[in-house]
């Protein structure tokens, strides 16, 4: 009886840790349009800035607005009508701690806002359709009413709409960005104070900003890093500081090389297999020489000095696939996700590298120097950590393996070098960065 009695306890005990551990993390629910669920969506970065005190994640729907039988009427189905969609479902069942709201891009053309001769016309000749403004409050309202009705009483932000820059929405991004700026805004700000509700302008931070969203509408990896700053100030009410917490931040236009924690090789371009290996280090290498760029919070685009035929740079891309083959190619478009690479701290100035908020993180197995991901952070080994060095920094001190790597090479004094081995050698041959033979003087080997 006692042991049962016990037992049952145990058992209450752990499951009561395990909702404990779960509740620990704030939820947060990102909802809206592709700017939310696109290639660089703002929940990615914001995760990053937010930490592990939050778990952040992304119902976004692209192409959805808040209209509901108005995008019926335009569509002809539902498909376009975010509180209808799997991920507003979704998103619900995830009963999230907050949520932020941010709909609207998609509402302002033509059979929305406005009448058909709206566009193709002066920002300033806009008519709007009769009883629009109280049908896009009242769908809105809708899904507001939904939220409000979670168990967890989430706390509801609304976000204003990014802007629109004239290439984009079909060339009238100018037009339809006057709507989100003159009519949008001002009918959130009504719900916001009828409800109680805080508001984040993503319409301010985003100006001047055209470089920043190629097509107009969606952003790149900055602009997407500027949303999420936005919204983690209003999340956490007060700005995000860069400098306290970016773990790596790198020489833009300077070449690096990425070394494995585990044999001390570095990652090298197969231009053959579009794949990537891991290799000694050669100085004059272009194929294991890496730059940087897109900067946000440590996610990157990285670039190879290693040029294709048509002199084109090849790129490092993790796809996060069934196999997680790190692959690399080139000529990717600037709003192709696999671009995005997690740099995450591991410790002892390593890094792991993957796609965020993915089972990807990128390694090699003990018996191969193919890279690979679809590693799950709570499980990664020296395999799957990466030193991130100056390539004009290289020494024979940086390339070092780690203690019990099968093969470890070490100058002690001088020109004596002592090799330690996980299985007897029966030859070693040592070489200099420069790749000339090193003349030193070999200790025994030892296991």
């Amino acid at each position: 009886m006692k042991t049962t009695i016990l037992y049952g306890c145990l058992s209450l005990w752990m499951a009561f840790s395990a909702t404990a551990n779960a509740a620990d993390k704030i939820r947060v629910a990102c909802m809206g349009n592709s700017i939310t669920a696109g290639f660089y969506n703002y929940p990615t970065p914001l995760g990053a800035l937010l930490g592990d005190d939050y778990d952040v994640r992304s119902f976004g729907k692209g192409g959805s607005g808040v209209f509901i039988e108005d995008r019926f009427a335009f569509d002809g189905n539902y498909d376009g009508v975010y509180v209808r969609s799997q991920e507003f479902a979704d998103a619900l069942a995830f009963n999230p701690n907050i949520v932020t709201i941010k709909l609207g891009t998609n509402d302002v053309g033509e059979f929305f806002f406005c009448e058909k001769n709206f566009w193709y016309t002066d920002c300033s000749k806009k008519i709007l359709r009769d009883g629009v403004r109280e049908r896009f409050k009242a769908d809105y309202m809708t899904l507001i009413n939904d939220v409000k009705a979670l168990p967890a009483n989430p706390r509801i932000i609304l976000c204003y709409p990014v802007r629109l820059y004239p290439k984009g929405m079909f060339g009238q991004g100018a037009a339809m960005d006057e709507v989100i700026r003159t009519e949008q805004r001002a009918i959130i700000n009504e719900i916001a104070a009828e409800q109680g509700f805080e508001v984040i302008d993503l319409w301010e931070p985003t100006k001047d900003m055209e470089e920043n969203f190629p097509d107009g509408c969606h952003p790149n990896h900055q602009g997407s890093y500027t949303i999420a700053k936005a919204v983690y100030q209003g999340i956490t009410g007060k700005p995000f500081d860069e400098t306290e917490v970016s773990s790596f931040i790198p020489e833009l236009k300077t070449p690096y090389c990425i070394v494995n924690k585990y044999n001390g090789k570095v990652l090298e371009v197969n231009g053959t297999t579009f794949g990537v290996v891991t290799n000694d280090f050669d100085s004059g290498n272009e194929a294991q020489q890496f730059l940087f760029e897109n900067l946000t919070y440590n996610v990157f685009r990285i670039k190879t000095t290693f040029k294709n035929s048509d002199d084109a740079p090849y790129y490092l891309a993790l796809k996060p696939t069934a196999i997680g083959l790190l692959e690399i190619g080139y000529n990717w478009g600037a709003s192709d996700n696999i671009l995005s690479i997690q740099v995450t701290p591991a410790g002892d100035e390593y890094f792991a590298m993957g796609v965020w908020n993915s089972d990807a993180y990128m390694g090699i197995t003990r018996f191969s120097t193919t890279v690979r991901g679809n590693k799950r952070w709570d499980s990664l080994e020296d395999f799957d950590k990466w030193k991130i060095v100056k390539t004009s920094d290289m020494s024979i001190s940086a390339i070092h393996p780690v203690e019990n790597a099968p093969y470890q090479v070490t100058i002690e004094t001088g020109d004596i070098i002592s090799v330690k081995n996980a299985a007897p050698l029966d030859k070693i041959a040592l070489h200099a960065i420069s790749g000339q033979t090193y003349t030193g003087i070999i200790t025994t080997a030892v296991k």
